[in-house]
């Protein structure tokens, strides 16, 4: 039941990033064009597209990783620091 389970959470998350979702919307397909200028572009108080970016794969890793055995241990106040962005 656990590898069924896995297998479904991992079809799902392909989806989300490359396609073929029941929102007929990914991740890929929005921001493939999205220069890194624009992604740490600040517009009033709101998240930058990198912010958000850094903070579903933050989750994305370590639900992987407790996935794969270890212990979930991401923690809510580091899910938002990403590096600084300076290129591309």
């Amino acid at each position: 039941m656990e590898t069924n389970v896995n297998k479904q959470i991992a079809v799902h998350l392909r989806e989300i990033y490359f396609g073929r979702n029941w929102s007929l919307s990914n991740l890929k397909e929005h921001l493939e064009d999205v220069e890194w200028r624009e992604a740490i572009t600040e517009v009033y108080e709101f998240n930058t597209i990198a912010r958000l970016t850094w903070h579903m794969g933050f989750y994305v890793t370590a639900l992987l990783k407790a996935l794969n055995g270890g212990e979930m241990s991401a923690e809510d106040d580091q899910s938002f620091n990403h590096p600084a962005i300076a290129s591309h």
